[in-house]
């Protein structure tokens, strides 16, 4: 979504008209010392971000190419971009077995992270000045912090899923809330699910057939869980009363049906719901291996922890062998986490939190240990996406990239 150009004043217009005509210099073709030279800078911006030796930089593939604006492919978020068709040359750099996108023309050049991390975008949600129901814009970015793009507009929370879909919640008033779906890889509004007073932790079935999600019908009312089919209508939905004595908290839905996870005094006590097409029970399980504790492990020898440091001073990105043995791969100093998202078997983790009262996101490369920071909204969260971002399938024209 590229957003209008309005002139306030003629400052404004002579500015705008100062930034076409350096964007015109892109125009001319470097020499080849010229390219030479940018490369080299380029190499020299990794090894800082990598905190790595310049030799162990090297040039794997690059292109000449013509970018269709002045942001050489990769705009960011926040800025006005200007339609300028810009020769300049895409590389890629390689540090180990890691290549990195770079993009360039004239003195200018952009990094677009690890090529790896273009399997998988950010969400965060974008104040809308004024908004009376304080919903935002859902925003879609690569890992990089690059190629913004409006998902949703209009809503207040969000829920990525495993298959690429999006849940979301919209404040319609100060008495009510809609649910929307957003299939994976289309477009638009979203689909309205269900309307109530309010909505917490949507979560699709592991074949996303089914929806469900923690409702509070009007004031005062108590919480319960509704469900239905995505291909039914609204009115279909089922609604089963939490267990007797339980508020609401976290919700998964395994195989065995959804599952109420709730913090307790001791431990978190989780409810499994059974019988969603009869009158629906809702048994306690003493043991519970949630989706994402199986997501953590890496593989037979090796999980990931994300928490906090040992001097409790910010968040520590580790993978930990069967043994116990530690290896650190980040640490986000005094960074106070509020969450963090994965995909499954994950090669980067998003975590959001706050730095001295701001609200910061970060991914991090779980093979590499490697920080990249990403946009974060105010009040909300960044979460991980199971879609690639914008601008993927035109990098792809540019390199023919293969996945790594």
């Amino acid at each position: 979504m590229r957003p209008r150009l309005q002139f306030r004043t003629w400052q404004d217009s002579l500015c705008f008209s100062l930034t076409i005509l350096l964007a015109m210099v892109f125009i001319t073709p470097l020499p080849g010392g010229a390219r030479e030279d940018l490369t080299d800078r380029c190499r020299q911006d990794l090894a800082r971000r990598l905190n790595r030796p310049l030799e162990e930089i090297r040039l794997a593939q690059a292109r000449e190419v013509v970018f269709p604006d002045a942001a050489l492919g990769l705009p960011r978020p926040g800025e006005a971009v200007i339609s300028v068709q810009t020769p300049g040359r895409v590389l890629l750099l390689q540090a180990d077995q890691t290549s990195h996108l770079y993009t360039a023309s004239g003195q200018a050049f952009r990094y677009g992270g690890p090529l790896g991390s273009w399997r998988h975008s950010a969400l965060f949600l974008q104040e809308i000045p004024d908004e009376p129901n304080l919903n935002g814009l859902l925003v879609q970015t690569s890992l990089a912090g690059t190629n913004p793009r409006v998902v949703l507009a209009g809503i207040s929370d969000f829920a990525p899923q495993r298959d690429g879909s999006i849940l979301a919640i919209r404040r319609t008033s100060r008495s009510g809330h809609d649910l929307l779906y957003l299939a994976p890889g289309e477009e638009g509004p979203g689909r309205r699910l269900h309307s109530t007073f309010a909505v917490l932790h949507p979560v699709l079935s592991p074949d996303g057939t089914r929806w469900a999600t923690l409702e509070r019908p009007r004031v005062g009312g108590g919480w319960a869980l509704v469900t239905n089919s995505l291909k039914a209508s609204p009115e279909a939905a089922r609604r089963f009363v939490l267990p007797e004595g339980t508020r609401p908290g976290d919700l998964v839905w395994t195989e065995g049906g959804p599952v109420l996870r709730v913090e307790g005094t001791d431990r978190k006590r989780c409810w499994q719901l059974t019988g969603l097409e009869g009158e629906g029970t809702w048994k306690e399980l003493k043991v519970f291996a949630s989706p994402e504790d199986r997501d953590l492990m890496l593989n037979k020898s090796e999980s990931l922890r994300v928490g906090p440091a040992p001097d409790g001073r910010g968040v520590q990105v580790a993978r930990i062998w069967f043994n116990g043995d530690t290896r650190v791969l980040a640490t986000l100093p005094d960074l106070q986490m509020t969450e963090f998202s994965y995909p499954p078997s994950p090669d980067f983790v998003v975590i959001s939190g706050r730095w001295q009262d701001e609200a910061r996101a970060f991914a991090v490369d779980v093979h590499t240990g490697q920080v990249l920071s990403l946009p974060a909204s105010p009040h909300g969260s960044t979460r991980l996406w199971m879609a690639p971002p914008a601008g993927r399938e035109l990098l792809e024209g540019w390199l023919k990239l293969q996945e790594p």
